[in-house]
């Protein structure tokens, strides 16, 4: 018997690793106990060495590979390779209906999966999965070769080029209109300043404020 499970995690919103204490943001009937790692996403500004990935079938993270930096649809991407095996593994709960007890189908497990990231944001642009679960007895479970759509790809990585583009809006370009904007008040007060200044000198004083004034 195969049983489906609803899972949910909360993440760092900057890291994007699982946060501790999952049930406080997701539910106690939801959150799953001792996960890390990443899952679903890489965080803002991914670079390019191994990360942490949370394997849900195994219940422990493995290692996200750094392999190249590849253009996908025009996007600059960092590939991934995930593998995780295990002899093993409990595949699927049993007639309780309760993984990770002893009444659980266990069996081999094998799964892989080729991750292309877009560094700025840690978004997905293309993504490719195996995973094979066979039973003790011989009984295959899951047999299953899986992959973005070309047009998935293609709506992800129109969606990055989009969010890079907002957030290089957020820090780069307000912040120094930010400066802009602050140097043209520094120049209006101190231009209010000079022009509320009444040197001694008669005639000669007054056709100096309003030279300063026109300019």
């Amino acid at each position: 018997m195969v049983t489906t499970t609803e899972r949910a995690y909360a993440m760092d919103r900057k890291s994007s690793e699982v946060v501790e204490d999952q049930a406080k943001y997701v539910g106690e009937d939801r959150a799953v106990d001792g996960m890390t790692g990443l899952a679903g996403k890489f965080p803002f500004d991914t670079e390019r060495h191994d990360y942490e990935y949370w394997d849900d079938t195994l219940g422990t993270t493995v290692i996200a590979t750094y392999v190249d930096d590849v253009d996908v649809k025009g996007v600059k991407t960092y590939q991934f390779e995930v593998a995780a095996s295990e002899d093993d593994a409990s595949l699927s709960a049993g007639e309780d209906e309760v993984k990770d007890t002893e009444d659980d189908i266990r069996g081999t497990y094998e799964a892989t999966q080729t991750i292309y990231v877009e560094p700025t944001t840690g978004s997905y642009i293309d993504q490719s999965a195996t995973q094979k679960m066979v039973t003790s007895d011989g009984t295959v479970l899951i047999d299953a070769d899986m992959s973005y759509s070309d047009e998935t790809v293609s709506t992800n990585a129109e969606d990055a080029k989009d969010n890079i583009a907002q957030l290089n809006l957020i820090g780069t370009w307000i912040p120094v209109g930010g400066v802009v904007a602050g140097l043209i008040f520094l120049l209006i007060g101190l231009w209010l300043t000079l022009r509320g200044r009444k040197p001694n000198g008669g005639a000669h004083a007054s056709a100096d404020d309003r030279t300063l004034v026109d300019a």
